[in-house]
């Protein structure tokens, strides 16, 4: 259990410190955002097992000041999505951000 909550804190740290490398804005009124992956092989994999790294994800993407909170107010969170393997590319994994209002006044 404790490896498992350092791999998490590791990928919320990972989500803030990427956050900062792109031109993302912060405190944006909302946010959609979903985690995409395309892994290297073919094997059966279940979106819905993605979505605690995605939800360290936001929650990293929160420490970085792009939305005051991770509630739904702030964000909506689409169900990740698996993408088909392309032969000769390593797995990847990315999240897609849409804003949809740029910046609130009063995040209260």
């Amino acid at each position: 259990m404790h490896q498992r909550r350092r791999l998490i804190a590791s990928v919320r740290r990972d989500g803030a410190l990427l956050a900062r490398s792109v031109p993302l804005p912060r405190n944006v009124a909302h946010a959609t955002i979903r985690l995409h992956y395309r892994p290297r092989t073919c094997r059966h994999r279940d979106p819905i097992n993605l979505t605690p790294t995605q939800k360290a994800l936001v929650d990293g993407l929160r420490d970085f000041g792009l939305v005051p909170d991770d509630d739904p107010r702030f964000v909506t969170d689409l169900m990740p999505a698996i993408h088909p393997v392309e032969k000769g590319r390593p797995g990847a994994l990315w999240l897609t951000v849409t804003i949809t209002d740029h910046t609130r006044e009063d995040h209260r």
